[in-house]
């Protein structure tokens, strides 16, 4: 589930208790880095109060990674970030900034950005599982799958080409 920003919402302190992971993406600037550490520590200390009755595995995604941007103490400062964010749960590879992943279907995946964040979703599957195979085939069909969806429009590509062809 998506949480808002504020933990001031009714309702989230049960939801992380019960949670059996918690997905945490920022990303490296001086607003974002600040507001990340706060939640972290909000967790810890949740997680102290209620002790074993929440067993939730912290993922901390940098997301928006912009590897261009930064000045040399900026970099320190994120390099610092990162190792002590290690300190309260797993922090995956950074997902890059890229116009691609700012595209998006409501029908589909878009293969371009499974590309970019398949290597930081393995890793929290396989942290999890302790296997990137999947647990279970997926039961999907028709126009659920990517790739019934680009046969599909294929097909219809491919009867539309002798209609124009005819035409000229």
């Amino acid at each position: 589930m998506d949480s808002p920003g504020s933990l001031q919402a009714d309702g989230l302190v049960p939801m992380f208790v019960n949670s059996d992971i918690i997905v945490v993406p920022f990303h490296y600037d001086l607003m974002t880095v600040p507001s990340t550490a706060s939640f972290l520590m909000f967790i810890d200390r949740l997680r102290k109060a209620v002790g074993e009755n929440m067993k939730a595995q912290l993922f901390i995604v940098p997301n928006l990674h912009d590897g261009r941007v930064g000045k040399r103490s900026e970099l320190v400062i994120w390099e610092n970030t990162r190792e002590t964010f290690c300190n309260y749960g797993v922090v995956t590879g950074r997902i890059p900034k890229r116009a691609d992943m700012e595209r998006f279907s409501t029908m589909a995946a878009l293969d371009k950005q499974a590309g970019i964040v398949t290597p930081v979703f393995e890793r929290i599957y396989s942290y999890i599982f302790d296997t990137t195979a999947p647990i279970r085939e997926p039961k999907l069909t028709g126009i659920q799958l990517t790739g019934n969806l680009e046969v599909e429009l294929k097909g219809k590509a491919k009867e539309k080409q002798p209609e124009e062809n005819d035409n000229q």
